[in-house]
């Protein structure tokens, strides 16, 4: 207990980790029950799609204690930060699949690649400064371990069927926030090297190698998380007290930042590289754009509060700050938009998820 309460010489995490559903207990076995139009689903980003990478890491930026997860079966945290599934959780039951294991902790379960993998982790960017501070596993890393990944399946299955499941697999990839709340804005130095938009056009132009890259390696099929509306994290609403705030209660100038970019994200961006990466499909998630809704009007949906989180005080509680000691957790998590200060609940993931990813998949790919 003492060392939980002494959590708080790592006040810097109230800028960790990006942000990113039904009530009650959600199981983490998942099932093969239904045919895919994809052989396999392979994830890369950050924790808003990380199951339990961070946990062998030696990084605060853990999740793998409760209250974390307390509503997956038995109550088990497995390193998802959130109290229970995540967007890609529902995406892996609709498809048919059991839920994408840690690409770390294979070992005993290399069956199990055969239908997809997950080598996100919490507190990387695009932009490789923020894993490299925290100790966790940058996008390129992440890409350098889909290449092993990629070898590892022809020596499973022989080269004609691992191509298959490379060049048909469904690539999503949720990454991003870290690159502003764990870099930019933190960081004076950051500040001073690039302007916002300069900033916005590197990390453009660091996808761009990582997403040719995987082409390369034979990925075709892509769904790419845009950014959430970054002034509506309850931790950044904590830091900027009354600053900048907006009528709907969050911090005005950072959504400004979040809307420019996903907006040439969306609409400049990813049209340009489909067409430089021929024969590829790249699909836009917007994520932004409910939970903004969320937190500007929780009440229309259903919840009591979109201000503070779940854990603890609500204001500030992510990562290893969100622990069993943490007071005033709340006992219903239905009732939040965040689960803590920088990641939603399981409740607001599936309304994401329903109404932003699966409809948009389905339609992209015609399934």
């Amino acid at each position: 207990m003492a060392a939980w309460r002494s959590a708080n010489v790592l006040v810097a995490l109230l800028v960790v980790a990006a942000a990113w559903i039904h009530p009650g207990v959600f199981t983490v076995e998942g099932n093969n029950a239904a045919s895919s139009p994809f052989p396999a689903i392979i994830l890369l980003g950050d924790s808003t799609i990380d199951v339990g990478t961070n946990n062998d890491l030696i990084t605060v930026i853990k999740s793998d204690f409760p209250p974390y997860g307390r509503d997956l079966t038995m109550q088990l945290p497995k390193g998802r930060f959130c109290n229970g599934l995540l967007v890609t959780d529902y995406l892996a039951q609709d498809l048919g699949f059991p839920y994408q294991i840690p690409y770390l902790q294979r070992a005993g379960q290399e069956q199990k690649l055969l239908t997809g993998v997950n080598f996100a982790s919490s507190g990387s960017g695009w932009v490789n400064l923020t894993a490299d501070t925290y100790n966790v596993i940058s996008f390129a890393k992440q890409v350098d371990q889909f290449k092993d990944y990629k070898k590892e399946l022809i020596s499973m299955v022989g080269q004609t069927q691992a191509d298959n499941i490379i060049s048909n697999a469904l690539y999503v990839i949720s990454t991003g926030t870290n690159d502003y709340v764990l870099s930019y804005y933190v960081n004076p130095l950051v500040q001073k090297k690039y302007s916002i938009p300069a900033y916005q056009q590197l990390i453009r132009d660091t996808a761009t190698v990582y997403l040719q890259d995987l082409y390369n390696e034979g990925a075709r099929n892509f769904a790419l998380a845009s950014l959430p509306p970054l002034g509506c994290l309850p931790a950044v609403i904590s830091i900027y007290g009354n600053k900048g705030l907006g009528p709907e209660g969050c911090v005005a100038p950072l959504n400004e930042v979040a809307r420019a970019g996903n907006d040439v994200f969306r609409h400049v961006f990813m049209p340009k590289l489909e067409r430089q990466l021929v024969g590829s499909k790249l699909v836009y998630l917007d994520v932004y754009t409910v939970l903004f809704e969320l937190a500007a009007n929780p009440r229309a949906f259903g919840y009591k509060e979109a201000r503070k989180s779940c854990c603890g005080t609500g204001l500030v509680e992510v990562a290893i700050l969100c622990n069993p000691a943490s007071f005033g957790t709340c006992d219903d998590s239905n009732e939040y938009v965040f689960f803590d200060s920088f990641h939603p609940t399981t409740r607001t993931y599936k309304l994401v998820y329903d109404e932003f990813v699966w409809p948009v998949v389905k339609a992209a790919f015609n399934f």
